[in-house]
């Protein structure tokens, strides 16, 4: 499953797609889907276009039916369209799910973190997270002070001796 990104919502100004990997939230969005299907939300009348969504609908829409409403916002490097109230909701979803912590941006953190473990390039990250500076990744990524502990270990468990 994936969502495009136009450029006008993104901080970067680049149009970008956001792959769902994760089976639980690909499920939790199928069920969501499938919802809005069930209560003809935003329906098109063509069942053959978005399974019969409006394809110009937004994917997670508010209480009242219709799509967040969004506000521009001075960015760094562009400004972008952005909602704070949706960013809100969702924060609110990931603290009923009961995940400590859980802001709109952990995920990121999570997902940025996830990717060094595995001894990513850091042109991996960068796509991954869709950053256009190659230092950008690492303000997401928090310290493991278990694995820099078994690391730093390791290295002078090492024999300097011949």
């Amino acid at each position: 499953m994936q969502v495009v990104l136009p450029a006008k919502y993104s901080k970067n100004g680049k149009a970008g797609t956001l792959l769902f990997y994760s089976p639980r939230l690909r499920n939790a969005l199928e069920e969501y889907v499938a919802f809005r299907v069930k209560k003809r939300l935003m329906m098109s009348g063509n069942s053959d276009d978005y399974r019969g969504l409006r394809k110009d609908s937004k994917l997670i829409l508010s209480e009242n039916k219709h799509g967040y409403a969004l506000k521009k916002k001075d960015g760094s490097i562009v400004n972008h369209w952005a909602c704070d109230t949706l960013q809100a909701v969702i924060t609110q979803w990931g603290k009923d799910a009961g995940i400590p912590d859980f802001s709109s941006h952990s995920g990121r953190r999570i997902l940025a973190a996830r990717i060094a473990h595995l001894k990513a390039t850091e042109l991996t990250l960068c796509t991954v997270l869709r950053h256009s500076t190659l230092d950008m990744p690492y303000a997401y990524i928090e310290s493991d002070d278990i694995a820099e502990q078994k690391i730093l270990e390791e290295l002078y468990s090492v024999s300097t001796t011949k």
